[in-house]
């Protein structure tokens, strides 16, 4: 009797088909388990993105009478989604003043690294009306929470310096007036909130146009020329 057959002449099954199989299955499996938390990470971070966005939508003109059940529903979450990411409504608007924060830093560093100080300037102050028709919060609430983020105080020192050198940088070129300050730029940054940069005016696109025409003005009025 051969040894590849059993008693009644009948082959022997292979044992290597018999072992790999289950070996392609098992790594099947593995593969359909590693996919599934990338997908629910993907799935949560797509979701905090926009409950972020909703609540910088709805607290911008909304102020502190924004429920949380508002934001969780402008999102197209539930709130137990928004929950699971921030438990409690301080949380949300710690996340907000964070990330308001980080992009004005961001968007200062920007500027300092352009050569060119009128284009540096305005593009700052762009960005700064920009991100108040987007939604940028202003409320009570959300001023008392950036005021107790951990090294706020050393943050604004930082940054007022840095707005400074890019006021000074533009002067020194000759394209701002000489009398131009730092603490104006931030007036007239500031009076932007009341010039209707809401987020909830018109389209996108047309808050963004606004928000470069405001600048183009108030830049001008200030010395710096108009982009070419």
């Amino acid at each position: 009797m051969d040894r590849g057959e059993l008693r009644d002449g009948t082959p022997k099954p292979s044992r290597n088909h018999d072992n790999h199989r289950p070996s392609r299955v098992r790594r099947d499996a593995t593969s359909v388990r590693d996919a599934a938390p990338v997908r629910m990470r993907r799935d949560a971070v797509a979701n905090r993105r926009r409950i972020l966005t909703a609540a910088r939508r709805l607290f911008g003109p909304g102020g502190d009478a924004v429920l949380v059940r508002d934001v969780a529903r402008d999102a197209g979450v539930s709130a137990a989604t928004l929950y699971r990411h921030f438990p409690a409504r301080r949380d949300l608007m710690d996340a907000v003043v964070a990330e308001q924060s980080r992009a004005c830093d961001a968007s200062v560093r920007r500027a300092i690294a352009d050569p060119d100080p009128a284009r540096a300037l305005r593009a700052y102050v762009e960005h700064a009306f920009q991100a108040q028709s987007d939604g940028a919060v202003r409320t009570a609430a959300i001023r008392a929470a950036t005021a107790a983020l951990p090294g706020h105080a050393g943050r604004i020192a930082a940054f007022r310096q840095d707005l400074a050198m890019l006021v000074g940088r533009a002067r020194t070129a000759g394209v701002l007036h000489s009398d131009v300050t730092a603490a104006d730029v931030l007036l007239v940054i500031a009076a932007g909130a009341g010039a209707g940069l809401h987020p909830d005016t018109g389209t996108p696109e047309y808050r963004s146009a606004r928000a470069r025409r405001l600048a183009d003005i108030v830049l001008t009025g200030l010395g710096l020329p108009s982009p070419a």
